[in-house]
């Protein structure tokens, strides 16, 4: 009875043991997901969540399983895109003092990675833990502030009276494409909450100046480049008939 009695305990702490190291849901804390990355299965393809249940027997090898686990928390991201107009400098040296030329976006991003999301990143190589995948956010943030900041300078140009600011979230996320480059990201909010542009006319009559002026220096170089030829010309005439 005796020697039963100690069967059924080590079975029971066997289980235990193979129960416990198995069981992954708990390793897990809200606000986040895990991801189960094995020798045995790669990547697999439920993530693991707070709340529900989850047991791998892949944990059960040493050293084939490996849990990571990431944020699902939403991002709030800021980014800048500024620079100056495409040869600023030059076409401000039409002037005694040089127009500012330069222009400055400042938005705002809300963004999040679903579980299932994360699981396709990791997949396609682009994520490997949570660092990784803030890296990814971050860029990808950045990326679109440069493309909205110039669609917003095209559109400003097109139009004087547009104002950057009223642009709503959907208007934006339309704007630079955000769904088809980077469909692992929900965007909640996007908003321009500064913003500096330059005098788009201003800026076009010193190119349209500056060109001008341009133009007439070529025809002016190429008459006095002419008349050389010319000069050099009459030269050798001129020496031919004096032998």
């Amino acid at each position: 009875m005796k020697k039963f009695i100690a069967c059924v305990i080590i079975l029971l702490i066997a289980s235990g043991a193979v129960f416990f190291f198995g069981w992954t849901q708990f390793k897990v804390g809200a606000d986040s997901c895990g991801v189960l990355v094995s020798k045995t299965g790669g990547v697999n393809s439920e993530p693991v969540l707070p709340g529900k249940f989850s047991w791998h027997w892949e944990c059960l090898l040493p050293t084939n399983a490996t849990l990571k686990i990431f944020s699902t928390k939403p991002h709030v991201v800021s980014k800048t895109a500024s620079g100056d107009l495409p040869s600023a400098d030059v076409y401000g040296s039409m002037f005694d003092v040089a127009p500012n030329f330069s222009y400055r976006f400042d938005f705002m991003m809300t963004c999040r990675v679903a579980s299932e999301n994360i699981i396709e990143l990791i997949r396609d190589g682009l994520v490997a833990d949570d660092e990784s995948l803030d890296a990814y956010i971050d860029s990808s943030c950045a990326s679109l502030a440069s493309k909205a900041a110039s669609h917003i300078l095209t559109k400003s140009f097109e139009d004087s009276s547009f104002r950057s600011e009223s642009l709503t979230t959907s208007e934006l996320l339309s704007l630079v494409n955000a769904a088809k480059d980077f469909p692992h990201i929900d965007f909640t909010h996007f908003a321009v909450t500064a913003s500096r542009i330059p005098d788009s006319m201003l800026y076009t009559r010193a190119r349209e100046l500056f060109l001008e002026v341009h133009k007439f220096e070529v025809k002016e170089s190429e008459r006095n480049k002419r008349m050389s030829e010319l000069l050099n010309e009459l030269q050798q005439l001129s020496s031919g008939t004096e032998s």
